[in-house]
């Protein structure tokens, strides 16, 4: 299955957030799904991290490779 990931999702995975449901966070680690990223969800997340202090951690980096984020 493709999954088309949003800002909040991306953020709530990488950051292991409770607000994501398991079953969001299943289908996003499920091998046989590939995980797409718009380029406004990265721009969004760089911007948050440089005005915001939220983003993405060097783990969290791990994990969306891991997802095979596009």
């Amino acid at each position: 299955m493709r999954l088309l990931i949003d800002t909040h999702a991306l953020l709530w995975f990488c950051e292991g957030s409770p607000n994501m449901s398991p079953k969001t966070r299943a289908a996003m680690e499920d091998d046989s799904n590939q995980c797409f990223v718009s380029h406004a969800s990265l721009e969004q997340t760089r911007l948050g991290s440089r005005v915001l202090g939220v983003g993405v951690d060097e783990d969290g980096l791990r994990k969306r490779q891991e997802c095979r984020f596009s």
